[in-house]
Parts: structure tokens; C-alpha cells; sequence
């Protein structure tokens, strides 16, 4: 959309803001009202080596340091060695309207190997993140160790963990002394709450579970782990792990994904054994008399309202059953309310009387109907050849799975 070009220009015009001395927030705002050119894009731009040269900005810890500010910084130390830190803060705020930390000034002055008494060395700050690293790891235990926390549960976990340290030399974290409490369903007195064991159960409770509430979860916790945690931590949990509060469709299919695709290939099969005009389907649809649809269009702010010539309103409701080859309709029935199963028998009966060689099979779906026992019974006397067509579904993971099976029948 923007070429190389165009892009330099912005770039140009950034630093003509930076060097007169406006604010930053100044030019993210009129780039984004006259070319819509959003901040994450500027910055993506404000990194690209290809756009920016990398004398004129780098980048330290998500912060964007311009060579000006890093030159302000060495002139004032430079000047006085003793300076504090608030008024190199204090000036680059005041000259440049870019405010600065003191982990960014400890880089500038590690990057021009410089010292000062009141700056820590960038080390230190690597020291301590890759320490943080560290105390994630657990350290393998057995159950003497375990049983040795377990017995110190009254204890805090900062006691426990100096005291485990002391007995097997083992240098362990709190966060894995807190894991053991709750993988054995135990309280204990730590600032942590969370832990690897708890997140487990969680997301375990939730996957089994779809339609709880964050407060379920949360009273159930205190029943497993006599743990009281807020309802945030739960959600930034389930938020850390991937889960999202969304609205969800019900599956009221009772049949399984391959217990579908056999009946569809039973199906498949029986319709290439024998010829399709051996083949009667039968199928049933209910109406209501008098029924009308329920939208249509209007003009806008017009009532929507019909009237009807017809005062006797009728409700009633009928089922047709129709049964058809692929050349005609060879039968059919009407009657009040729902099909039962005796009508249907009946039905079934004259079908058979028009087929004496018994040449015919019958292509029914899955209604409750086809299904009743005295149906069964009277299939079974009768011997009716009946094909029950696959399971109704609009998944299309049918119709993946089913083009998998085939595919792989020729491969």
C-alpha cells in the first residue's frame, strides 16, 4: 500500500517533529488523521533497517532511543559525574518530551562503557532476569522430600523452602514448595497462588466443563485446596492458557462422526448392489394449516402490520407421508397431529402389496417412528428389505472425514 518511499518521508517528517521540539504523541496523532497510518505501524517502519538508518534510533527494551537523547545523557554526565538521576531524567523530559528510565540509562552508559556511581551496571539487570528464569525450573524431588514439606505445612513457604535448603542442600523455589501443597490438596501461607498443579486443574475443570462460571470454579477451588483467589486470577489464567468466553452451538446428534460415515457408506453401497429403481423412499413433513411467515418487507418507520381477510384462525396440524422411486409417486397418507406408529405400519403394508416379488428396498432416515419396537417386530415377520440413510448433520468435518476414508481405499 505505502512505498519505500512514502515511508522515508514519514521518517523525515518524525525527526523534523523530534528536532522542533513536539511531542511524539503530536505526530502519531496527525499521521493516523491524515494517512491512517496507525502507531504500531509507524514503529514496525521506525525499525525496518531498510527505511531507518541505525544511527539515527535503536531499540533497547521496547523503547526507541534517538542518538540526540543518547548524546544529551554522556554531555551531562560528561559535564558532571556526580549528577543525579531524577535531573538526567528530569532534562531529557524538559528537552526532548521523551521520558526515560533508569534501566535505558544504565544500557547508554554500558553501551559507552561508562561509569557512574548512581547507575548499576546493565549485568546486574541480566543477572537478575536470567535468576528470575532460573526459580521457573523445578528441581526433581522424591517423597522423602516431599513428605518433609508436607509435614511443615503451618510453616510459610519462605520458612519451608530455607529449612528444605538446609536438610538436603537442594536449592528449591517457593513455587514448586507451594506445587506439592497443591498437588496434595493443601493449604499453605505464600504470596504465590499460582502453580503448575493448580493451572492443570483449572483448565482440566474447564475442558470437562464449558458452561461454568468463573465464581463455580473459584468455590471449588476452595473446596479442593482450601485456597480463597479472586476471580481475576482465574481469568488470567484461562486467558494465559488460550481460553475465551465465547457463545457455542449445541450437538444434539446422538451418533458419533464414524458411526455416520458407516451408515453413509452402507447406504452408498446398497444404492451400487442394486439398481436405483429397486429403491422407494419414504419420507414424512408436517404443516399447520393457516400458517403465515413471520417476516416481509417495510418501508422504514412504517407499521408492520397485515390484515387478514380470513377471521377463523385454524391451527391445526398434519403429517404427510410419501413414499416415491426416482420416476414417481407410488403412495402417500395424511393425517392429524404426528405420524404413529400403527399409521405408519399400515402404510408400510400397502407398499408391500404392490411389490409381491419382494423386489423393492425401502430408503427410510433415523425419525423415532422407524425405529419402535412393534416396527422392528413387523420387519421382521415380513422380511422388508429397509436401508436407514446416514445420520442428518451439517458438520463439515463429515464431509472431510468421509473424503479421507474414500481417498485412502485407492491410495
Amino acid at each position: 500500500m505505502y512505498n519505500l518511499e512514502f515511508k522515508k518521508s514519514i521518517i523525515n517528517i518524525h525527526n523534523y517533529y523530534k528536532n522542533n521540539n513536539h511531542s511524539n504523541d503530536e505526530f502519531l496523532k496527525m499521521i493516523d488523521k491524515c494517512f491512517q497510518i496507525k502507531k504500531t505501524t509507524f514503529y514496525n517502519w521506525l525499525n525496518d533497517k531498510d527505511i531507518t538508518t541505525a544511527n539515527e534510533i535503536y531499540e533497547f527494551n521496547n523503547k526507541l532511543i534517538n542518538l540526540p537523547v543518547e548524546k544529551h545523557i554522556l554531555n551531562l554526565i560528561e559535564k558532571n559525574n556526580d549528577i543525579g538521576i531524577k535531573k538526567i531524567k528530569k532534562s531529557i523530559k524538559d528537552n526532548f518530551k521523551f521520558s526515560i528510565n533508569l534501566k535505558t540509562i544504565s544500557y547508554i552508559l554500558h553501551k559507552n562503557d561508562i561509569k557512574h556511581k548512581n547507575v548499576k551496571p546493565i549485568d546486574v539487570y541480566k543477572e537478575n532476569k536470567n535468576y528470575k528464569k532460573q526459580q521457573k525450573v523445578f528441581i526433581n524431588i522424591n517423597q522423602e522430600n516431599i513428605d518433609y514439606i508436607l509435614s511443615n505445612k503451618d510453616k510459610n513457604s519462605n520458612d519451608i523452602q530455607n529449612l528444605f535448603i538446609k536438610k538436603f542442600n537442594l536449592d528449591i523455589s517457593q513455587k514448586q514448595i507451594v506445587d506439592v501443597m497443591h498437588k496434595n490438596k493443601t493449604s499453605i501461607k505464600s504470596f504465590y497462588k499460582s502453580s503448575p498443579h493448580l493451572i492443570e486443574y483449572i483448565t482440566k475443570y474447564i475442558t470437562s466443563n464449558h458452561i461454568t462460571t468463573i465464581k463455580d470454579i473459584k468455590i471449588n477451588i476452595k473446596k479442593e485446596f482450601n485456597l480463597v483467589v479472586s476471580e481475576q486470577f482465574i481469568y488470567n489464567i484461562l486467558k494465559k492458557e488460550g481460553y475465551v468466553y465465547k457463545k457455542f452451538k449445541y450437538n444434539n446428534n446422538p451418533y458419533t462422526l464414524v458411526d455416520q460415515v458407516k451408515q453413509f457408506e452402507k447406504v452408498n453401497e446398497k444404492h451400487n448392489s442394486k439398481n436405483i429403481k429397486h429403491c422407494v423412499s419414504i419420507d414424512e413433513i408436517s404443516f399447520v394449516l393457516n400458517s403465515k411467515p413471520k417476516n416481509g418487507w417495510f418501508k422504514k418507520n412504517e407499521l408492520n402490520e397485515i390484515s387478514i381477510n380470513n377471521k377463523k384462525i385454524i391451527r391445526d396440524r398434519y403429517t404427510l407421508l410419501v413414499a416415491a422411486t426416482n420416476e414417481k409417486i407410488i403412495g402417500y397418507k395424511i393425517c392429524k397431529k404426528g405420524l404413529k406408529t400403527d399409521l405408519f405400519i399400515e402404510f408400510m403394508k400397502e407398499l408391500k402389496e404392490l411389490d409381491p416379488l419382494n423386489e423393492k428396498y425401502y430408503l427410510l432416515d433415523n425419525a423415532r417412528v422407524h425405529k419402535t419396537k412393534k416396527f422392528n417386530s413387523y420387519l421382521e415377520d415380513n422380511k422388508m428389505d429397509i436401508v436407514f440413510n446416514a445420520p442428518y448433520t451439517q458438520d463439515k468435518k463429515f464431509i472431510i472425514f468421509y473424503l479421507v476414508r474414500t481417498m485412502n481405499k485407492y491410495l
